[in-house]
């Protein structure tokens, strides 16, 4: 298996139908701390152009929601 179990989430990531997630997806901000690894926070954009991360950590899955 490629997953790591540390890196699933628990809960609902409450994706829309294009699997965007929205508000109080468990998706959101629960993505890997890359920042800490000294990558420059907004150096990174999602598969529409969003900043990312645009809140406190970066958001698991191919769109981040623009907070």
């Amino acid at each position: 298996s490629f997953a790591d179990p540390a890196d699933q989430i628990a809960g609902d990531p409450m994706l829309d139908g294009a699997y965007q997630p929205q508000a109080g997806s468990a998706a959101i901000n629960a993505g890997a701390d890359v920042i800490s690894l000294g990558i420059v926070a907004g150096s990174f954009t999602d598969s529409q152009g969003v900043v990312r991360p645009s809140g406190g950590a970066f958001d698991i899955g191919a769109f981040e929601l623009a907070e």
